[in-house]
């Protein structure tokens, strides 16, 4: 097994749009978070059915960030769906091939395999009531919702740790 240099684990140089899109949002991430963190962060939260219990805290800007997370999020889906179109069309008709890798099956594999690993976990997503602050919620389509995003993150940082380890063990093997 040959060494590991730290020099491998750089990061690509970012160039162009990209990189002032990702140190926008980066910025703008920071922002927000420290706004909601240092900003009123420690209102106590009122019910009148627990009687004032201090035990809650209502963040004056918990708005804001689910306006930002809600903007990230419906951006994030625009891009992912966008490329994975993009991706496909350049593909072409024909079947596609390069370095003798079949690149256009593995595209349209990755998209149906998350597209339906995504409707799986909805189907299947929990919808029994959880509490929240002392308060039932159970609203059945935001919990499978929740559930359908954690599962299938969840599935899919598991299944490139696994990807990522058999790659590594192929590699080495063959050198």
């Amino acid at each position: 097994m040959g060494k590991i240099n730290l020099k491998d684990f750089r990061m690509p140089a970012m160039k162009g749009y990209g990189s002032k899109a990702f140190y926008g949002l980066a910025m703008a991430t920071a922002i927000v978070f420290m706004l909601f963190w240092f900003v009123g962060y420690d209102n106590p939260y009122y019910n009148v059915n627990d009687n004032g219990n201090g035990n809650f805290n209502a963040p004056m800007l918990t708005d804001l960030l689910l306006i930002f997370i809600g903007i990230v999020c419906c951006g994030a889906i625009a891009t992912a769906s966008w490329s994975v179109v993009r991706s496909l069309r350049l593909r072409g008709h024909g079947e596609r091939k390069e370095n003798n890798i079949p690149v256009k099956a593995i595209a349209y594999g990755v998209a149906l395999a998350t597209t339906l690993l995504l409707m799986l976990t909805l189907a299947f997503g929990s919808t029994e009531p959880i509490s929240i602050n002392g308060n039932e919620y159970s609203d059945s389509w935001w919990l499978r919702t929740a559930d359908m995003f954690t599962i299938t993150s969840i599935s899919l940082i598991v299944i490139a740790i696994i990807v990522i380890i058999a790659a590594t063990i192929a590699n080495n093997r063959t050198r």
